[in-house]
């Protein structure tokens, strides 16, 4: 804004003066001459004088006080400046306006969210993370170290970038809030724990408590009967029947075709039921480790009058020369050679325990092989 005054004088026969011409008129302004008058226009910043012959500055840090609102302003000689608070920035009408950190420093709340405010910012953490002294920064929080309340033995907590695990050992679970460890009842969670016998659940363990006769499995998770009674080839009405001549384990007993077992006469169960699979997972002639169930040292005697070879998972009859398998393949008996037609050729076959004998025509003799040939 300029500010000017005039000068009149009313003097009739007098030459003007030019007053513009006098040392100190018109100073930080525009002097303008006119008859018996002049004319100050100040420069922007200035203000006349009372006498309005000149120039002085104008104090717009007086003149507005809210001229630089959100800093301190600072007068010089035909202007001013602001001198922003932290936070703020000269705008474009040379005041004071917010600086966006979040926008202008990409550095800011690294795992957390910027939150811009007037003159600063805030920044909101992520879970798992929490300020740091600065408050510029999400740092993450180390639950393992930092809270009394995460994982206690006997579990071990893991910490992570924002979280954090806690690892159970055998015997625990990790809860449902993944805070702590609990202990697992196998008594009531395992299915056919302590088969045979008794469970009883401890702190991350239990124990199998087994009756006279079993033993804890190597695992510990079941009773294995160790009783050795009698095995039995047949069960009828209730009664067992042809004992074995050995004692054996009722595994043995039932997985080797066994009728019967021990001296309550427990019956084997049959082959295609769901307690045969149980006793015997692996099929007949097997062990429940899957080793082969030695029938001729569990069943002596049980090839009559031959001999028992063990098989992969059975055995088998062998007869001796002259002897061959009945119907039960477990008994040697006599093979009746004269019921082959010419076994004597020239001759009549006479069937004798264990071969034969022929008796030969005349003109005909035994050879090597009890065939009549010619007797030459």
């Amino acid at each position: 804004m300029f500010e000017s005054f005039f000068y009149n004088f009313n003097v009739f026969g007098v030459a003007d003066i030019n007053e513009c011409e006098h040392e100190g008129v018109c100073q930080h302004g525009v002097c303008n001459n006119f008859q018996g008058s002049f004319q100050c226009i100040c420069d922007p910043g200035y203000v006349l004088t009372a006498d309005r012959s000149s120039c002085i500055d104008l104090d717009e840090c007086v003149r507005s006080p809210n001229i630089c609102n959100n800093g301190t302003c600072l007068n010089s000689m035909g202007s001013y400046q602001c001198q922003c608070y932290r936070g703020f920035k000269i705008g474009p009408n040379r005041d004071c306006i917010d600086v966006n950190e979040c926008l202008i420093n990409v550095g800011l709340c690294v795992n957390g969210r910027c939150r811009n405010t007037e003159g600063s910012f805030r920044c909101e953490c992520a879970d798992g993370y929490t300020l740091t002294p600065n408050g510029e920064q999400c740092r993450d929080i180390n639950e393992c170290s930092e809270r009394d309340d995460v994982c206690p033995a006997p579990g071990r907590c893991q910490n992570l970038m924002g979280s954090f695990i806690c690892d159970c050992p055998e015997g625990f679970i990790l809860a449902h809030d993944g805070m702590s460890c609990i202990d697992v009842d196998e008594c009531t969670t395992v299915e056919n724990i302590c088969e045979n016998g008794e469970c009883i659940n401890g702190r991350g363990t239990f124990q199998c408590v087994c009756p006279p006769g079993f033993e804890v499995s190597p695992d510990g998770t079941k009773c294995i009967d160790h009783r050795q009674e009698e095995c039995y080839e047949r069960y009828e009405q209730g009664t067992c029947l042809e004992p074995r001549p050995v004692r054996i384990l009722r595994k043995e007993c039932c997985c080797s075709s066994g009728a019967a077992w021990g001296l309550t006469c427990d019956r084997c169960p049959h082959i295609s039921s769901a307690e045969f699979e149980k006793l015997c997972p692996l099929g007949p002639g097997r062990s429940e480790s899957g080793a082969d169930l030695n029938e001729c040292e569990i069943m002596p005697g049980s090839c009559q009058g031959g001999d028992c070879v063990n098989t992969d998972g059975s055995f088998r009859c062998e007869c001796p020369m002259g002897y061959v398998l009945d119907h039960s393949g477990r008994r040697c008996v006599d093979d009746n050679e004269c019921a082959v037609s010419s076994v004597c050729g020239n001759g009549t076959c006479s069937n004798v325990e264990g071969g034969f004998e022929c008796s030969c025509q005349d003109g005909f003799a035994p050879g090597p092989m009890q065939v009549c040939e010619h007797n030459y």
